[in-house]
């Protein structure tokens, strides 16, 4: 017999195991990537005549983490230049500086990370 209509509305507002088992993953990784964004901010080294001639910028690095957390650094490369190449520099060293990562959460991680050079004021 065809489920009632008040069985097929339990059945909607009943999430699936795999859309639960898919959002526990999707939280896993936002998880990871906010310490990858963390451990490569930690690294950063601001250059010195930058941070004297009051340089800020953006550099958007792209790399593959590998399943042991390492870095493949033929991968590494500026995705979106923060139009000052020693910022650029600086945030593709920030990378190999913060690597090994902890392990990702599947076998192999290629991210996007936004690197940020901000002076305090």
């Amino acid at each position: 017999p065809p489920p009632s209509s008040h069985q097929a509305l339990s059945a909607l507002e009943q999430p699936s195991q795999a859309s639960r088992a898919s959002q526990a993953n999707e939280d896993a990784l936002s998880r990871y990537l906010a310490k990858v964004r963390k451990a490569i901010q930690a690294n950063l080294q601001y250059p010195m005549m930058a941070k004297k001639m009051g340089i800020e910028g953006e550099t958007t690095v792209q790399f593959s983490i590998q399943a042991d957390g390492t870095v493949d650094k033929r991968t590494l490369k500026v995705l979106h230049s923060s139009g000052k190449k020693v910022l650029d520099a600086n945030a593709l060293n920030a990378v190999i500086d913060a690597s090994p990562f902890e392990k990702p959460p599947q076998e192999e991680l290629f991210i996007s990370v936004p690197v940020v050079f901000k002076l305090r004021t």
